[in-house]
């Protein structure tokens, strides 16, 4: 006991002579192990997903105290588009038709949405720091793709005992929008190609991929969830025709007709038909409505139900307690208006581009030495193009878990492409 009394007496000597530079480091790293264990634990449970921001936001602040100077947030020119998008959040709160009803929404996000842009922007400086990213993403698919694949064979989840749902899996996530979750991560999971030895060839080390995701691609079949087919699909698209290699009008037109090919003779749930049946047509159209009756500044965060009420629309094809549009871009239009699309659009979309400008100049015209990291954050930004693909039929922008993947994927590919312009990252 008194030798464990000496060792920490000591290090608190030793913290009290660093330096803030040294503190400063000391809390940034700390930082980065908190974000990869709680990025790999995210499936898994929902105290995962908020005592992990919460933990990492007290890290952030102490190093911010110490090191703001030297972070990729002070070095980070579209600082304006964030602090434009949250005014607007807020607003959308302060002159919501129904302002509690908003709040309730928004406020989880706080710690669990919002911040993480922040958080996931300073734990990205070197390779290593994006290696760690990509391995926790590779776990966490991993042993999430292990228990649908138990939950296929068994008929319940091996974590919390879930059954399968509607002939489609869960894994732990308790819902078949684990589909969702895992088309997203798939994609910087996807990112191992790029940690194997390079004298392997592309395809071999392919292959190597497919094998160790294979139970993470099956949930993601099997799951049986539209969107995260898309997400995924999309990710690998984008990368493969705008990011990983020169553009090609074969590129185009392979995919093109595979698509077509799916919607024809594929899977009943790939079918036009069941396409042009879907019930998010009709909750759309009332999307609509509610922004032609809220054309400039909406009708406040997160109320297609009291806005579709206080019209007196009703559901037919839909329960009618459904409380948002299925398609965020549509969202931003019933619940901020013009203005709101504008603002969402710009954040979302803007901040995208000018990563994508960066890594492909990266990846095309930077030194052999950093073509792995350039590699590695072409991955994560594909995650987080696979999030916005979600959007266009998926979920409430303001949906707790699904908004951390997209903030937290959008900061760590911010965060490459600062940390990959201001130094060496090899």
């Amino acid at each position: 006991m008194a030798l464990g009394g000496e060792s920490i007496r000591g290090w608190i000597l030793d913290w009290g002579k660093a330096t803030g530079a040294e503190k400063a480091e000391g809390f940034r790293t700390a930082l980065s192990w908190v974000f990869v264990v709680s990025l790999a634990l995210f499936p898994f449970g929902h105290s995962f997903r908020e005592a992990g921001p919460i933990l990492c936001g007290v890290l952030l602040a102490c190093y911010y105290r110490y090191g703001y100077a030297d972070s990729n947030l002070a070095r980070f020119g579209g600082k304006w588009l964030f602090a434009l998008f949250y005014a607007f959040v807020a607003g959308n709160v302060l002159w919501s038709m129904d302002m509690p009803h908003s709040w309730d929404y928004v406020r989880p996000n706080l710690w669990q949405g919002f911040l993480l842009p922040f958080i996931g922007m300073e734990v990205v400086r070197s390779v290593r720091d994006l290696r760690r990213v990509v391995v926790a993403c590779c776990l966490a698919v991993f042993f999430q793709g292990l228990d649908g694949v138990w939950q296929f064979f068994a008929g319940v989840d091996l974590i919390k005992g879930d059954p399968i749902m509607s002939g489609r899996l869960t894994g732990s996530m308790s819902t078949y929008r684990v589909g969702n979750y895992m088309g997203i991560a798939l994609l910087p999971a996807c990112g191992f190609w790029a940690l194997l030895a390079a004298p392997r060839s592309a395809w071999g080390r392919a292959g190597l991929t497919a094998l160790v995701l294979a139970p993470a691609l099956f949930l993601w079949v099997f799951a049986k969830t539209r969107s995260g087919w898309l997400a995924f699909s999309g990710g690998l698209f984008l990368l493969w025709v705008a990011v990983l290699g020169r553009f090609a009008w074969y590129k185009v037109l392979i995919p093109a007709a595979g698509a077509v090919a799916l919607v024809l003779f594929g899977p009943q749930r790939a079918s036009l038909e069941t396409a042009m049946q879907d019930g998010r047509v009709e909750i759309w159209r009332i999307a609509w409505k509610i922004f032609e009756s809220h054309p400039f500044i909406g009708a406040g965060a997160s109320t297609f139900g009291p806005g579709r009420d206080a019209l007196g629309l009703e559901l037919v094809r839909n329960p009618h307690d459904i409380p948002h549009p299925h398609n965020i871009y549509l969202q931003f239009l019933s619940d901020g208006g013009v203005l709101g699309l504008l603002i969402g659009c710009a954040f979302l979309f803007g901040l995208a581009w000018w990563a994508w400008r960066i890594i492909r100049r990266g990846i095309w015209n930077g030194r052999q030495g950093q073509r792995v990291f350039w590699t590695l954050a072409a991955f994560v930004w594909a995650g987080y193009m696979g999030y916005l693909i979600t959007g266009m039929t998926g979920h409430n922008f303001y949906r707790s878990w699904w908004l951390a993947q997209g903030m937290g994927l959008l900061g760590v590919t911010l965060g490459a492409c600062v940390a990959g312009r201001r130094r060496d990252t090899a």
